[in-house]
């Protein structure tokens, strides 16, 4: 459970559960416990006096799914649903060792990749999705997708765009054949639990291999998705073009949507820090270059003019960013213009969606 203010950081609880009543000065039950918060409950709870709420987990994923893209994208939010429900279906499969029906899955992800293309801003979308649960399900969403735009950045050939980002749907499968109580684990792994998650490459291509539906480009972007090309990678240490295309492509985006979600043991941080990791790994000869830079200069035009949330609370836009210094944009506030970093101390947290935009312009 954690207080969070509704003076000052309403934002934070949007699409959270209650995790008790929340009760008025004169003794009424204004929200129970279990309830998700929404935007709508804001001003009651203002207008009550309640100036901090008890919240837990945040709601399913598909719950924030509606709450996000329903309104402005509906076919999306169908297809995107459609996806997470197979997805999970065959990932239910898989971990009750029953064969998992992959036509379906990979044949759907068609439809969803066609409706994501439509519009630059369900990528700055994706990375607002919040909390660690169904993490597996969405990771493997998002990576099929920004692998696939990647692809296309770089003009790789259609059907390579759509195998590269069924080979992201599917790149983390492995993951299913290692203990539960190590992926959720909430602290940092020891070296022996570290070399098990390490397994998930080789696990993954292992039960992949097994169907006559899995192409070359999906097994080589699973098994060799964590390799690097100076060779400090895993599972087999490959170096430069011997790491696969699909792999190669999939290593850029894994790094980048790993680092701006929630995970079990760690809290997002914001999409300009995954962009300026992903930069800094380019430079130390780690991730690809043909792929990496591509991919950040189309996030950094699409997050450019973009609502974002500063760490004290303020909403703020996106002016400029530029590539060598990506953690230090010019942004616009109420007060002015200026670089990030001449407010000492703030930072971004995230891409403001409309529901948090709305909290904070009423504050």
């Amino acid at each position: 459970m954690e207080w969070i203010s509704v003076q000052k950081n309403a934002h934070q609880v949007i699409d959270r559960e209650l995790a008790d009543n929340v009760i008025s000065s004169e003794g009424l039950t204004l929200l129970r416990e279990g309830m998700i918060l929404r935007t709508r409950h804001i001003p009651m709870l203002k207008r009550n006096g309640i100036t901090t709420v008890p919240v837990g987990e945040y709601a399913a994923v598909i719950d924030q799914l509606d709450q996000k893209f329903h309104q402005d994208y509906p076919s999306f939010a169908k297809a995107y649903k459609k996806q997470f429900t197979m997805l999970k279906e065959v990932f239910n499969r898989v971990q009750n060792h029953e064969p998992p029906e992959l036509d379906q899955l990979v044949d759907g992800f068609t439809e969803l990749l066609d409706e994501a293309m439509d519009s630059v801003n369900l990528f700055e979308l994706l990375q607002q999705m919040q909390g660690h649960n169904d993490y597996t399900y969405r990771h493997s969403i998002h990576v099929a997708l920004l692998g696939a735009l990647v692809a296309k950045i770089v003009k790789l050939p259609e059907e390579m765009i759509i195998d590269i980002g069924r080979a992201g749907l599917l790149h983390d499968i492995g993951k299913l054949r290692v203990s539960n109580a190590i992926i959720d684990k909430p602290e940092k792994l020891t070296e022996n639990e570290f070399a098990m998650i390490q397994e998930h490459c080789e696990l993954g291509y292992e039960l992949l291999n097994n169907y006559t539906d899995v192409n070359q480009t999906i097994l080589d972007g699973t098994l060799s998705h964590h390799e690097r090309l100076d060779g400090s990678g895993y599972p087999f240490g490959l170096k430069g073009e011997e790491i696969p295309v699909s792999a190669a492509v999939l290593g850029v985006v894994d790094v980048f949507d790993a680092i701006s979600s929630d995970r079990a043991y760690q809290k997002k941080s914001s999409p300009l820090t995954a962009l300026s990791v992903i930069i800094e790994e380019i430079y130390k000869g780690k991730l690809d270059i043909k792929y990496g830079l591509p991919f950040v200069n189309y996030m950094l035009d699409a997050y450019t003019a973009s609502d974002v949330i500063l760490s004290d609370g303020r909403l703020a836009k996106i002016v400029r960013i530029e590539i060598d210094s990506v953690e230090n944009p010019l942004i616009q506030t109420k007060e002015g213009v200026y670089p990030l970093k001449e407010l000492q101390g703030v930072e971004i947290m995230d891409i403001a969606d409309r529901h948090a935009k709305a909290v904070i312009e009423n504050h």
